[in-house]
């Protein structure tokens, strides 16, 4: 990846609380000069699938 972003992590945790305590083991484990959080509160999509059309190749 290039710009500010070094590592993604992509987790799924039960609540808020939980969350906590996992983002305050990484910082207390790994020296971390500074760390951005996005929230998703529902999932929209969930697939992996990619669209291949068959019929018309």
């Amino acid at each position: 990846m290039a710009g500010e972003l070094d590592y993604l992590l992509r987790i799924s945790v039960s609540d808020m609380a939980a969350f906590d305590s996992l983002y305050k083991r990484l910082t207390d484990a790994v020296p971390i000069k500074n760390v951005t959080s996005h929230f998703a509160m529902e999932r929209m999509k969930f697939t992996t699938a990619y669209p291949v059309d068959t019929q018309n190749r």
